[in-house]
């Protein structure tokens, strides 16, 4: 690296829904272990909850002297306006922006791209929304369009995202870096055989929230057919009444059509908990419709469980022959690809043999957090 700049700022303020914030806490924890490689200080704009939830770090300089914007106008004016005149009241060289669109500023700025309705043209996927999502989405994707010259460089999580990211941002750089697992936590789950008899029955989790792209409402249809086939699957889903209006009238819609024997809603799970929930199923399963990673892909393969998922393009790249592919619009061959592999041991053991391949292309956050500093 040339020319290194002195003060690093990092934008993570406006991230702080879905599982993004896990990937928050293990990014930053990281790059402040990495921080002695560099040279530059770091500093890291965050909401006062995220100071809380991670704690102090022993390199990084928290920024939380910025109010979270939490409407359309202030984001507009925070990305346009506001951002910039902090970066230079502060004197800052470069940023690391985790935001939702590339800011208007005067430094250098990389950009970590990680919205997939900016580069899916996904006619059905946009039919299902109600309206002021529709209005939302499209706004913020010409935004996008308005802004991608912004940045110095964007990073990607897959060569599916580079790809579609690369006929949008023409002569932009591009670098592609996996997503970091908790090494730690990956050789812990190694040491942790669970006896199959405490899998009684058979069960899959969807870690999720109610994104009109996470197709969650396919379950119900696909509930259904078994229960038709007499057939038992539970499906666990990482959700709750009280998590909002949508998963309520979902739930609702389960007991309505008396499947509720076939759900599970855990609420929003610890992390710990979350990992001995997927430890206690017999797969994952994920018919999202669009994905720039997909974090249930990687908890797959860490704790050695089979995924259960769309046949498209980004889940064809991440998940290679250890996952069992579906095509997510269709009740009926979601249903039978769960029946045709889940009551097999050997169809099953067949996909976990695979996902050892699969691993040695993961790094973990020691190396993901390095080579994102390296792009500043």
């Amino acid at each position: 690296m040339e020319n290194l700049l002195n003060k690093l700022l990092i934008n993570f303020l406006t991230s702080n829904t879905g599982g993004v914030i896990n990937f928050k806490k293990d990014l930053i924890t990281h790059i402040d272990q990495n921080c002695h490689l560099f040279d530059f200080q770091i500093y890291c704009l965050v909401s006062k909850e995220t100071i809380k939830e991670i704690g102090q770090l022993e390199n990084i300089k928290y920024c939380s002297d910025i109010e979270v914007p939490d409407t359309s106008l202030k984001k507009i004016f925070f990305y346009e306006i506001k951002l910039n005149k902090y970066i230079q009241l502060n004197q800052f060289d470069t940023l690391i922006n985790f935001g939702d669109i590339p800011a208007n500023v005067c430094v250098k700025q990389i950009f970590y791209f990680d919205w997939p309705y900016a580069v899916y043209d996904d006619y059905q996927l946009w039919s299902r929304m109600n309206l002021r999502d529709v209005f939302s989405k499209i706004f913020k994707r010409c935004y996008f369009t308005f802004a991608q010259k912004r940045p110095f460089s964007y990073i990607v999580q897959t060569h599916t995202m580079q790809k579609r990211l690369n006929k949008r941002v023409k002569n932009t750089r591009i670098k592609v870096i996996d997503v970091g697992f908790n090494k730690t936590e990956f050789e812990k789950s190694k040491s942790i055989k669970l006896n199959s008899k405490i899998i009684s029955q058979p069960s899959l989790i969807y870690p999720t929230a109610m994104y009109p792209h996470k197709n969650i409402e396919i379950l119900i249809d696909v509930a259904k057919i078994l229960k038709e086939r007499n057939i038992f699957i539970n499906f666990k889903l990482t959700f709750s009444s009280q998590s909002g209006k949508k998963e309520s009238n979902f739930i609702n819609i389960v007991t309505r059509r008396n499947l509720l024997e076939y759900f599970t809603f855990t609420g929003r799970l610890s992390r710990e908990s979350l990992v001995t929930e997927i430890k206690l199923s017999s797969g994952i399963i994920m018919p999202t419709l669009i994905e720039t990673y997909g974090l249930p892909y990687l908890e797959a393969q860490i704790f050695k469980k089979v995924m259960f998922t769309s046949d498209r393009d980004f889940a064809r790249e991440l998940c290679g022959e250890s996952a069992v592919f579906f095509d997510p619009l269709n009740p009926n061959d979601i249903a039978e690809k769960i029946i045709e592999n889940i009551f097999s041991d050997k169809i099953m053991q067949k996909h976990v043999n695979a996902i050892d391949k699969e691993m040695k292309k993961r790094i973990s956050w020691d190396e993901s957090s390095r080579l994102i500093l390296e792009e500043a």
